[in-house]
């Protein structure tokens, strides 16, 4: 009776499944994690992008959030509204990248060059795995310098 049951091949296809099924669902959740991180990364490059030309449009800088950030697609709340943080500034450069006072000139008949820049930074929350090594929540930034004049 055990070299029949020992030699039978009934069932080995439900098994090597059972072993190996796990590893395909891990990687399928990670790969879906991954996805919906570079998705919320590159929401996050577009919201700055359209904080940058709320600022350029004339809009106010403290209501980056209520007016830009809240109605984007980024997934920002009321409620989480809190936790985005905003950097913004004008600058001025010369045409050699020198940084420099915007009531200043660059001299040599060169033209400083106005910039709105805008930095958002937000709390990515991995939705299904948590990763060895990797905290469950990571900050995500995205920067834009927009040339106003």
């Amino acid at each position: 009776m055990f070299r029949r049951f020992a030699g039978s091949r009934e069932g080995v296809a439900a098994t090597e499944f059972a072993l190996i099924a796990p590893v395909l669902v891990a990687l399928l959740l990670g790969t879906i994690d991954y996805c919906l991180y570079m998705n919320t990364q590159i929401r996050l490059e577009l919201a700055t992008r359209a904080a940058a030309q709320y600022m350029l449009n004339g809009g106010d800088p403290d209501n980056i959030v209520n007016d830009v950030v809240i109605p984007s697609s980024l997934g920002v709340d009321v409620s989480t509204a809190d936790d985005v943080v905003v950097r913004q500034d004008v600058i001025c450069r010369c045409s050699d990248g020198t940084e420099l006072s915007c009531d200043q000139s660059c001299g040599g008949g060169d033209y400083e060059r106005h910039f709105v820049e805008v930095e958002l930074t937000v709390n990515y929350t991995a939705p299904f795995l948590p990763y060895v090594g990797l905290s469950t929540s990571m900050p995500l930034q995205a920067y834009v310098a927009l040339q106003s004049q």
